[in-house]
């Protein structure tokens, strides 16, 4: 019902939220709790396209086999529930991932 709710409320809202989003800080709408609607929702197209630009700059090539399995694991779970991408206390494991390809060089 979340979703139905956000998306409605998205649906109706100006072009500047449909770029920007509708916040963090709007209380009337409940997060939808899927990592992914809610940045598309509460950050809008261009916070969804500037997140989704960050992920494809990681070099997946140079992760080895268990942090390959890591990264695929900590995505799918945020499509199954939420605050595994925007909360700092989750990623974190994102972050030390990125910060370890850095390092190499790569």
């Amino acid at each position: 019902s979340f979703l139905v709710n956000n998306f409605n409320y998205f649906k109706a809202s100006n072009i500047f939220n449909y770029l920007l989003g509708i916040g963090l800080s709007n209380n009337t709408i409940k997060m939808v709790e899927i990592d992914i609607f809610d940045i598309i929702f509460r950050y809008g197209i261009i916070g969804f396209s500037i997140f989704v630009y960050i992920f494809s700059k990681l070099p997946f090539k140079s992760l080895s086999t268990i942090e390959k399995f890591s990264l695929i694991l900590i995505i799918l779970i945020s499509l199954t529930s939420g605050h595994v991408l925007l909360y700092p206390n989750v990623c974190i494991y994102i972050a030390l991932l990125a910060t370890k390809m850095n390092r190499e060089g790569v």
